[in-house]
Formats: C-alpha cells, structure tokens, sequence
C-alpha cells in the first residue's frame, strides 16, 4: 500500500542526514557515471518538490546512492532497507530463503533485489530482470548446492573417522546413527564409535 511519495521520502532522508540536493546529486555521481544515467539538479529539484516522479533508471540509482529500496522510495508501506525481500505474488519461495540468496548474492559481487514487482540482478553496468521460474530456479540450485555441500562434508568428516559409511550414514533419510546403536556392529566399531564420540574436535 502506497502511504507516501518520493518527494516525501527524499525530503525524509535529507532531514535524517542533513542532506542538500547538492548532496544527494554527490552521492549518486559515481552510480550515474557506472550506469550511464543522467541526473541533473533540474531532475532532483523536481522529485524533492513533488512536480515529477522518477522513473525506473533513475529512481533506481538514487535508491543505491542513498542505500533505500526502491518501492520504499516510491512511498509504499514496505522496509526501508535494501537488503530487505519482501514476498511477490509470482514466488512460491519463503522471504528467509530470498534473504539468505540475497545475501549470498552480494557476496559474490551481485545486487539481487525487487523492484517494480520484479526481482533482478545488477552487475556491472547490466540489471537484469528475472522471471517467475527464473527466480524458483535460483533458489532450487541455491538449496541443492548447500544440501550438496553439506553432504560432502558430512561423508568427508566421516572417512576421516573412519566411520562403517554404509552403516551409519543415511542422507536420503536425513539420519546419522551411531555404531553402538545398530545391531550389526562389530566390538571395533562401537569401541572406534565412542573414541569419536568424546574426541572434542569431532
């Protein structure tokens, strides 16, 4: 729901920061100059004064330059904070894994974000938005290769051990047992079982 405008929330952020235009139109020189977008005082003038909206391009780099999301600065009822993922209605994904891929993301030198009710990625001087099954790909790869990660260290760790892997790993099942626990397991085993169970670095 929209509760404000970008005039209202530019004047906000210049009051929090004791921002002038002049300021503003600083700190988004450098996103400008990487994306090829002009922003003149005459532009910035008009937005703080409520005659224009920006549009896309450069509502998008003042969001960067100021740190804000964009449907925040556009006046809706949504977090203000660019790292913050709020739900759509084209994702069947929970807001915790689209945080967590945004994090990720960002790690890796990419800005994943929502904007005008599309996710997208910018990197380098390219924003690319992303389709529904785009997104659901995204975050099923991002799910398996963690999953598949996790395996390899928990076989790896094992092999270490010296673990009976065929006995006590069952990672289709999500269960880890112990050799003491299965009925099947020689003396060795459970003795090796329990030296690992009170080895500290395990």
């Amino acid at each position: 729901m929209k509760i404000s405008s970008t005039s209202k929330r530019l004047s906000e952020i210049m009051k929090e920061n004791n921002y002038r235009q002049v300021d503003i139109l600083n700190i988004c020189e450098p996103y400008c100059k990487k994306f090829n977008i002009k922003l003149n005082k005459n532009d910035l003038s008009q937005y703080v004064n409520g005659k224009v909206e920006p549009g896309q391009e450069k509502l998008s780099i003042l969001s960067l330059a100021l740190n804000v999301s964009e449907v925040w600065l556009m006046g809706y009822d949504v977090p203000k904070s660019r790292n913050s993922i709020i739900s759509t209605p084209h994702a069947n994904i929970s807001d915790e894994i689209l945080y967590a891929i945004n994090i990720l993301a960002n790690a890796s030198g990419y800005d994943f974000s929502f904007f005008a009710n599309h996710f997208q990625i910018i990197y380098n001087d390219c924003i690319i938005k992303l389709s529904p099954k785009e997104v659901d790909d995204l975050a099923k790869s991002s799910i398996e290769q963690i999953e598949f990660v996790m395996k390899s260290i928990i076989t790896n760790r094992l092999k270490d051990n010296k673990f009976p892997i065929q006995l006590d790993l069952n990672l289709e099942n999500g269960e880890l047992n112990a050799a003491h626990s299965l009925d099947n397991a020689t003396s060795e085993e459970k003795a090796n079982d329990e030296n690992i169970m009170n080895d500290e670095n395990f």
